[in-house]
């Protein structure tokens, strides 16, 4: 029986001063395999979470010892949607009016601009098969995000229950041609229905109150027994256990590549489509812009790495996934991409590197612009909670945090800083004007499918994806008065 893969790697590295085998072959092009593990919700700073002097997650805190990390990557957005899109097709998502649309339109829309074409159907072009493996399945597949792989799994149970997938790397007995598969399970927010009680409770006693809820629904059914920061603590708990449920998952495709003899020709890259907001802000739910929804985990694990356990302070994007995907299979680099190859910081080719702005954005209504030292976000929609004075101009609500003095954004600095923040502003919204989608769009409505509404709710999305419900419309005769 074979050593599960982190074991033997360590020992393999500990004994003969090298890691495992390189998967480049000698005189001929790389073509390695690649697994993109992509864990919902995730926050970069859970990666390496302790709690009583224990690793939360000890299977990805040994990938990291074993891989580059990069502690400053930041999302295209903060959902699931679009997010996907910018990691498929190295471009940024169109953007789409949330409030005139319905959740099962606004979902199934087009992000992807025309002439885009995903890592799936480029790899495709040069013999790659492809799989995606969609665990959080609420409205059915994840169609706009789904494009060009050979095989796409998604299934969601009557009672609204996501369905794990089959191990996926069963997919791959008899296959030949190198391979790229995306893992996506159920979100963390939403992993509850997964876990048994006492595995939820691992961290914090157990409630009955907490029988049946979703992490988004625990701070206002425990905080009339908890207070407000005992059930938010007592939320963190669930997301804790979620995420320890996670790395087992993560540790059994592991020795299942193991088992395969697949680990010294594959490429893994662990990382999150966007964070979650841990009531920073008020929230317990992510779409909104704030550093704990866009900065996300990003481990890349590869056998031909020069260094191991690098931590890289680079700030880099969800954009430069598919360019360095390209890039590390031999591929030329598609000339329009907007992100860059990080495969200089993992000293796997020569090149420089340059900083660039981050432009991030959920919707129409939410797009933010991240320096390395601030962040201008227009919400048109508002959080939770604001940080800090909120400021109403009549194009929407700005608000500007200084990174370096305020990490948690808890300070406006938009009428402190008017001459950043004009310019800033003129960035954003150029940006965001390039980005809107031309695609008509429904007029606001109720779902058509009551199982899709209700799961939407459950997982705290319907209120989001219809945030102009309960606004009161006047009627007809009234709307032209002034």
């Amino acid at each position: 029986m074979k050593l599960p893969w982190l074991a033997a790697c360590l020992l393999a590295l500990a004994s003969s001063g090298s890691g495992c085998r390189s998967s480049e072959p000698e005189g001929g092009e790389s073509r390695p395999n690649f697994l993109v593990i992509d864990i919902d919700s995730l926050r970069a700073d859970r990666l390496l979470a302790r709690r009583e002097g224990q690793l939360v997650a000890p299977t990805l805190a040994g990938l990291a010892e074993r891989g580059v990390s990069f502690d400053l990557a930041i999302s295209q957005s903060g959902w699931t949607i679009p997010a996907l899109v910018t990691l498929l097709t190295g471009r940024y998502p169109l953007l789409h009016d949330q409030r005139r649309s319905s959740p099962s339109v606004f979902r199934q829309l087009d992000w992807t601009e025309a002439g885009a074409r995903s890592l799936p159907r480029i790899l495709g072009s040069r013999g790659y098969r492809s799989a995606a493996f969609w665990g959080n399945t609420v409205g059915g597949d994840y169609r706009p995000a789904s494009d060009g792989f050979d095989l796409v799994y998604a299934p969601l149970r009557d009672d609204l229950t996501p369905i794990l997938p089959p191990d996926p790397l069963s997919w791959l007995d008899g296959g030949e041609a190198p391979f790229f598969i995306l893992l996506h399970e159920i979100d963390l927010h939403g992993s509850e229905a997964l876990l048994t009680d006492s595995e939820l409770h691992g961290f914090v006693p157990s409630q009955p109150a907490c029988q049946g809820a979703r992490m988004n629904q625990v701070l206002p059914r425990l905080s009339a027994d908890l207070g407000r920061e005992g059930a938010i603590e007592h939320a963190i708990g669930h997301y804790d256990a979620g995420l320890r449920w996670y790395d087992a998952r993560v540790r059994g495709v592991l020795d299942g590549l193991a088992d395969r003899d697949l680990l010294d020709d594959t490429v893994l890259i662990i990382t999150a489509n966007h964070g979650e907001d841990l009531a920073e802000h008020g929230l317990l739910h992510h779409v909104a812009l704030y550093d704990s929804v866009l900065r996300i985990p990003l481990l890349w694990v590869d056998p031909a790495l020069p260094a191991h356990g690098a931590r890289r302070p680079e700030l880099v994007q969800q954009l430069d996934l598919a360019p360095s995907i390209l890039a590390r299979a031999s591929l030329p680099a598609e000339p329009e991409l907007p992100g860059r190859s990080l495969l200089p910081l993992l000293g796997l080719e020569e090149g420089a590197w340059e900083e660039r702005d981050v432009y991030s954005a959920s919707n129409v209504q939410q797009a933010s612009l991240r320096t390395r030292s601030h962040k201008l976000i227009l919400d048109m929609v508002g959080p939770a909670t604001d940080p800090g004075a909120p400021i109403q101009p009549p194009a929407g609500r700005y608000a500007l945090f200084d990174l370096q003095q305020d990490p948690g954004e808890q300070t406006d600095r938009f009428l402190d800083e008017p001459g950043l923040a004009l310019t800033l502003v003129d960035r954003l919204l150029g940006w965001r004007e390039s980005r809107i989608a031309d695609t008509p769009l429904e007029p606001a409505r109720a779902s058509d499918d009551p199982r899709l509404k209700e799961a939407l709710r459950q997982r705290g999305y319907w209120e989001v994806a219809v945030p102009a419900a309960a606004t009161p419309q006047p009627p007809p005769e009234q709307a032209s008065e002034p």
